[in-house]
């Protein structure tokens, strides 16, 4: 038995799934597809898994682009990732048993239906097919086990605010958020599903115990910032919002800093 420890940043959401469209699922984590309109392509969010390099085995390292280091030269750890396109992530001999949910991830990730209390308390049902297909995906991560917590905070305060003036929920939002799983193997194995296409495995060895999965313009995921437009990219969340529920005048966060990074990682509902 060994742990994994996921990092999970930039723009996600985790759906909380009804029984009866994913049974054995607590959350399935949703990677929006970047599709909104008047954004630089080098502002684009890039639905990725990154690896360290270090421990990985060679035929796995084949599967990957380029390696880089965060912040650039900075002649740390190594690392490569592999970029999604309506792929399905899994883990695979990851212990199945109940989501622990922890404090920090209950009282700092945003809760759609509470920056918006006009939206349903499920997304659109495409959110829980079998494979991402639609337009609006990048990829699906399903959570069977584990541990849900918040990293660390920034040190503002998100408010959700509508043009109007409304206020409807205020936040103090963390950077990122892990969740930590118990394997029963060895050496971890991802496999990357996409439908009518052949899988593809990464293998990490023994010493290998952090991986990220992220949806980040290419300037966060080197950590150099990209000064992202958290208001504009927030609509990627209200892509996936039942239609008639967001209205004309949707909250968008507004904060009192200087730009940071990507959106903050949501919950739905």
């Amino acid at each position: 038995m060994r742990t994994l420890t996921v990092r999970i940043a930039g723009t996600a959401c985790f759906a909380q799934p009804p029984e009866d469209k994913l049974p054995n699922v607590a959350r399935r984590l949703i990677l929006p597809f970047d599709n909104l309109p008047d954004v630089p392509e080098i502002k684009r969010h890039i639905p990725y898994v990154e690896f360290p390099i270090a421990g990985m085995y060679p035929t796995s390292r084949s599967e990957l682009g380029v390696k880089y280091q965060h912040p650039p030269g900075a002649g740390q750890i190594d690392y490569a990732r592999y970029d999604l396109s309506h792929h399905v992530i899994k883990i695979e001999n990851v212990v199945t048993s109940d989501v622990e949910i922890q404090n920090s991830f209950e009282e700092h990730v945003p809760k759609m239906t509470t920056v918006h209390p006009g939206l349903d308390p499920l997304p659109v049902d495409e959110c829980f097919g079998e494979y991402p297909d639609d337009a609006m995906f990048s990829a699906f991560f399903d959570i069977t086990g584990g541990s849900l917590y918040s990293g660390s905070l920034y040190e503002f305060i998100t408010v959700y605010k509508r043009r109007s003036g409304t206020i409807t929920s205020s936040l103090q939002t963390p950077e990122d958020v892990f969740l930590l799983l118990q394997i029963d193997s060895d050496d971890v194995i991802l496999t990357f599903k996409k439908r009518d296409v052949r899988d593809v495995q990464v293998q990490l060895g023994s010493d290998q115990n952090l991986i990220t999965i992220g949806n980040q313009p290419l300037a966060d995921i080197f950590t150099t910032g990209s000064g992202d437009d958290v208001e504009h990219h927030f609509h990627l969340y209200y892509n996936l919002a039942r239609e008639g529920t967001v209205g004309s005048d949707p909250p968008l966060p507004r904060i009192d800093a200087d730009p940071v990074n990507s959106c903050p990682v949501t919950g739905w509902p």
